[in-house]
């Protein structure tokens, strides 16, 4: 980091569940069907298994996208920035591709959740980090 960059601890999102890991097949393949079930998915289950402090004690669940949005950090700011510049949605939905169906007779990935992991990949992409770039960037 150079001259003039603040550092602070920010949130690290346990992203293990973000595509829904124990979701069987069928209910993936359903979940594609609706607008509403894929924006849940891609926004409004998608939660950091860490909580904010609230004054109760009890803590708010952290939804990363509404926190990129509403939170003043230039280091997240940057990072938001480089990831967005870095990131190649076809080399990501490739990857997801060639995960095989099975291996050693023990399935992996189905075809609906392979087309579920890519939906809400570019989802959270086009509108969730997106938005966010053009706002930063200018």
């Amino acid at each position: 980091m150079g001259p003039g960059r603040s550092y602070a601890l920010a949130p690290v999102y346990d992203l293990g569940s973000s595509l829904f890991g124990k979701r069987s097949p069928s209910l993936a393949e359903s979940r594609l069907e609706g607008a509403a079930e894929v924006e849940q998915g891609a926004f409004g289950t998608n939660v950091s298994c860490y909580r904010l402090p609230t004054e109760d004690g009890r803590g708010s669940a952290i939804h990363p996208f509404e926190y990129m949005a509403s939170t003043s950090n230039p280091d997240l700011d940057a990072a938001v920035i480089r990831f967005v510049e870095a990131v190649d949605m076809e080399a990501v939905c490739a990857l997801v591709d060639g995960v095989p169906a099975e291996a050693y007779g023990i399935p992996l990935m189905s075809d609906a959740v392979r087309a579920s992991h890519k939906k809400l990949l570019c989802r959270r992409l086009e509108e969730g980090f997106l938005p966010l770039y053009r706002r930063l960037a200018g």
